[in-house]
């Protein structure tokens, strides 16, 4: 086998490469958001809001989603549950546009990330469109990589971002997806059996299933690459 002059094969260098490229790219995309949003942080500051209101209001206007789930009023919960997205961006550009950014307000940012999903999840549950058990092993299977990620970070000491096929935008990108589907075609059920067993699938459903195969792949990704010490820095 070919290797490079620091000993690594050819396929970990790609692998190496790959990663750099990802993170320029997404290093570049992050810059061009900050400048877009900024402005925007600067005037709800001057209003009065601040990074931790923003974030409380995020999970206030999650919360409030719950109804209209429970009520099968779709499009309601969705426009609520984008309208909590928008302030959880908008946290951010509030800190940047203050100097209050931290990691301790990256913390509190994460969490409140966390809380979001568990009340995305259980909507999807309160208005019978994702059966329990579907929901409770998507959630557990998004929380997986994030945990990993934290662990390998603060164990390790390395700089773990954009590792893994599947990371929150494109968790949420197909769930959306998916709530967008339903609500144009309501009532969708995929029907079969599996060794005489039953399956009936929703569209939310089907996407919850691509979620958790994703985020389980990228749970395996971390840890293989916390495994080989690799640095994305």
């Amino acid at each position: 086998m070919d290797r490079n002059k620091d000993g690594a094969p050819p396929e970990k260098r790609d692998e190496d490469m790959m990663i750099v490229a990802s993170k320029k790219r997404e290093t570049s995309i992050r810059e061009k958001y900050e400048s877009l949003t900024v402005p925007i942080g600067r005037a709800l500051a001057k209003i009065g809001f601040t990074p931790t209101s923003m974030t409380i209001l995020s999970i206030v206007i999650a919360v409030v989603s719950l109804y209209f789930f429970y009520r099968r009023e779709l499009p309601i919960a969705f426009l609520a549950i984008l309208v909590s997205g928008i302030c959880d961006i908008l946290d951010g550009s509030i800190a940047r546009a203050t100097g209050k950014a931290s990691n301790f307000g990256t913390l509190i940012d994460n969490t409140a990330d966390r809380i979001v999903e568990g009340i995305l999840m259980l909507g999807f549950i309160l208005g019978g469109y994702v059966e329990g058990w579907i929901a409770t092993m998507t959630l557990l299977a998004m929380f997986l990589p994030s945990y990993i990620r934290a662990r390998g970070e603060a164990e390790l000491g390395i700089y773990a971002r954009g590792v893994g096929i599947f990371e929150r935008k494109e968790k949420l990108g197909v769930l959306f997806g998916g709530i967008v589907i339903e609500c144009a075609y309501p009532g969708f059920i995929l029907d079969f059996k599996v060794c005489d067993v039953p399956i009936k699938l929703t569209i939310l459903s089907i996407a919850c299933l691509i979620v958790t195969i994703g985020s389980i792949i990228s749970a395996f990704q971390r840890i293989v690459f916390f495994s080989r010490g690799k640095t994305t820095s």
